[in-house]
């Protein structure tokens, strides 16, 4: 039987409580992925191949433990303390990268010499550490969300609100871990160091959310029924499919805006590793602002939800379609950046050109997915259960994105043409939603919206 708090609205402080958690549980998140993309580069020998690898692993790590977990959020005994068992079962496996990487270190020089003549079989054993040591940690991370959602989010209007707020609190500690991991803590602590901090950080968080389980009165919520006076996309085609569609498209186009991001940004700064920090910082800044975004857009009554998501969804297609511009223009033509100034003032230069570029269409990128949540408050779906399934397929979309960008349309199309192209998917996907109004006119703007998306990155 699933329990929640025993008042009708969180208390202040015990959100605020929470929300700190919740916070530090997506810096640790990232300070592991940095981490890792580090350690395998020294692995793979390239910080491409590393950081491809480790997004691809952790990614779907995330995606196959938000839907598994949520499926199973509204079951448990309490959410909060299975969050709390989340993070402490995170930390456990994360120690397995030291077992995992010395017996590599230790067996590998034997395996050489067996392997060395098979194509292939020195990046597949590497690929395997990788799963091994990044998808048990990955797959527990993916339950956080949907079991802290189930918890605190007792009625379908709020789903919205709070969900896009939970979603930003998490998304703003993951862009603080990702720079702390990047820029400061290896040189602090080392590599080692920083790392079992992360885990430290990790027991804390689970042994304080079983605490708060078990000292916080619970009981069973009454259902609310869903507030149908508001216009949203709910359980009927194409309702609910399209939402489900847009969730991954916005995956696929947000992931492969990234790597394209990344790529243009390693050809104007000086050093791979500080560059992916920096764009994944940056970019995770933006998502965060994204949600808060969201959180007030979901108040709206409005216009209608459905033409909100629509509107987000042109701006996000013609902001990263202009963004080549924008980078050309604010590198001065590909020119390094910060070239012949010290660390300090190197790093200001090369933050203040990131920020103009990816920040106000990473903002809007960022609002999709949370606000997907407000379209979904009709869905009839448990809350630990929706939200595991939207990050699952938004997650899916963004393995696909990354691979697709960073392998298949970046060489043939370059980085221009890949981020026109993926801007016409997101315009595309707008004319979609608005093909689901049932008006003449709306149906002609549509028709319209689609033809722009198709000439748009020719």
């Amino acid at each position: 039987m699933q329990t929640t708090p025993s008042s009708t609205h969180p208390k202040r402080a015990r959100f605020a409580l929470l929300a700190v958690l919740f916070f530090l549980s997506g810096f640790a998140a990232l300070v592991y992925q940095v981490l890792w993309v580090r350690e395998l580069g020294l692995l793979f020998g390239s910080t491409a191949q590393a950081a491809a690898m480790a997004i691809g692993v952790f990614f779907a790590g995330i995606a196959l433990g938000s839907w598994f977990w949520g499926k199973r959020a509204r079951r448990v005994g309490s959410a909060l303390a299975a969050f709390g068992w989340l993070e402490v079962g995170v930390a456990a496996t994360a120690l397995g990268h030291f077992l995992l990487l010395d017996a590599y270190h230790i067996v590998y020089p034997a395996l050489y010499p067996l392997l060395g003549d098979l194509a292939g079989a020195d990046t597949a054993l590497k690929c395997l550490i990788a799963v091994i040591v990044l998808g048990p940690p990955a797959f527990l991370m993916g339950g956080t969300l949907p079991m802290m959602g189930q918890y605190l989010i007792r009625s379908p209007e709020r789903m919205g609100r709070l969900g896009s707020l939970l979603y930003a609190i998490n998304t703003g500690g993951a862009a603080l871990g990702a720079l702390a991991a990047g820029f400061f803590l290896p040189l602090w602590l080392g590599f080692s160091g920083a790392y079992l901090m992360a885990i430290g950080l990790d027991v804390l968080i689970g042994v304080t959310a079983l605490g708060l389980a078990r000292r916080w009165q619970e009981q069973t919520p009454q259902p609310v029924e869903p507030d149908t006076t508001v216009e949203i996309l709910a359980d009927t085609w194409p309702g609910r499919r399209l939402a489900w569609m847009i969730a991954l498209m916005s995956g696929i186009c947000a992931l492969g805006v990234e790597v394209i991001w990344t790529r243009l940004f390693s050809q104007v700064l000086q050093n791979s590793v500080y560059t992916y920090s920096l764009v994944l910082v940056v970019f995770l800044l933006s998502l965060s602002l994204g949600a808060l975004l969201a959180n007030r857009l979901s108040r709206l009554t409005r216009p209608g939800a459905g033409w909100i998501m629509a509107g987000l969804l042109i701006a996000a297609g013609l902001l990263v379609a202009i963004s080549p511009q924008v980078f050309h223009g604010t590198t001065g033509g590909l020119g390094y950046v910060g070239a012949g100034l010290d660390w300090s003032d190197y790093l200001r230069s090369v933050v203040l050109v990131a920020v103009l570029v990816m920040l106000v269409p990473g903002v809007v990128l960022g609002t999709v997915l949370p606000y997907l949540l407000r379209l979904l408050e009709n869905a009839r779906l448990p809350v630990g259960e929706l939200i595991g399934r939207l990050v699952a397929v938004n997650t899916v979309g963004g393995i696909v994105g990354a691979v697709g960008a960073g392998f298949v349309l970046l060489p043939l199309l370059g980085a221009s043409r890949t981020l026109l192209l993926l801007g016409g998917l997101y315009v595309a996907t707008a004319g979609l939603l608005m093909l689901a109004r049932t008006r003449p006119v709306v149906r002609l703007a549509a028709v319209a919206v689609l033809a722009m998306a198709v000439v748009l990155p020719l």
